[in-house]
């Protein structure tokens, strides 16, 4: 059951208010160099994802929003304690102070790289999935 099925006005503001979401906090993404305000921003980017996948609104969009909101929980907690854990550990949420970080904590770097890459992950679900839903209509 699509939620805009009568109101095509409805469905382009969303779009475009998830658009615009995605835009500006792309753009403010670029100039952080607080990890923590970097992720902040990214999970803008992440809910205007899901606006626009909840906006199409389709048994296929609603069971990955599902699924994105349920790996993208498990995976952002993850970013989350580790950016804490670095954070109290060297008094500093700088991202250029990751640097090295591999050499020092291979553990700790390589669990924060799994939860960046299945962070991303999901973003890239939710294009494909909004790509051929644009090419079925």
């Amino acid at each position: 059951v699509e939620i805009f099925q009568y109101s095509p006005i409805a469905i382009f503001i969303s779009i475009l208010l998830a658009l615009i979401s995605i835009l500006y906090a792309s753009i403010g993404a670029i100039k952080q160099t607080n990890i923590k305000r970097l992720f902040a921003y990214s999970s803008i980017i992440h809910s205007g994802f899901i606006l626009i996948a909840t906006t199409i609104a389709t048994n296929y969009s609603i069971s990955t929003v599902i699924f994105y909101l349920f790996t993208y929980l498990f995976m952002n907690a993850g970013i989350w304690i580790a950016s804490t854990i670095f954070h109290n550990t060297y008094n500093s949420e700088n991202i250029n102070d990751y640097r090295g970080l591999f050499y020092k904590h291979p553990y700790f770097s390589s669990a924060l790289i799994i939860c960046l890459i299945g962070q991303d992950f999901n973003i890239w679900l939710v294009i494909c999935l909004i790509i051929l839903l644009i090419l079925n209509l």
